[in-house]
């Protein structure tokens, strides 16, 4: 899961170079034939005030993705962190999954408390997730 920031903070050369290593990621994730892929699925989602999921096998649609987007909107983790527990739950257990964050760290939607509580919520599942895996 590759996590995106489109906000307007982003604006100018942090966007540019977020675009080129997701471009240039491209080639590790995707293999010639969607059997030689590292991964089953690739969530792409960017994100500003809301959220902007995609989920591919295709390295051309992973590109056109990446290569479309545009900087715009503030910043909204929890809309992010929310995505990865409804998405986590809906895998059967024991499913690997790598979460990437790419973004310059400043959230101007949520309160704090809104913020901690919804990462607290993340961190308890990943928790579980973990226990259930050491089984």
């Amino acid at each position: 899961m590759l996590f995106c920031d489109k906000s307007g903070s982003m604006s100018g050369g942090p966007f540019r170079t977020m675009t080129e290593g997701l471009e240039a990621l491209a080639g590790t994730i995707f293999g010639d034939t969607v059997e030689d892929n590292c991964f089953a699925k690739v969530h792409t989602a960017y994100y500003s005030s809301e959220l902007y999921p995609h989920v591919t096998t295709k390295k051309d649609e992973y590109l056109a993705k990446v290569s479309g987007e545009k900087v715009g909107g503030m910043t909204n983790f929890v809309a992010c962190f929310e995505y990865i527990q409804d998405t986590l739950e809906k895998y059967p257990e024991g499913t690997r999954f790598s979460i990437i964050f790419l973004t310059d760290g400043n959230e101007s939607i949520n309160k704090k408390d809104v913020l901690a509580a919804s990462l607290e919520n993340l961190k308890g599942m990943f928790q579980i997730m973990a226990e259930t895996a050491n089984k």
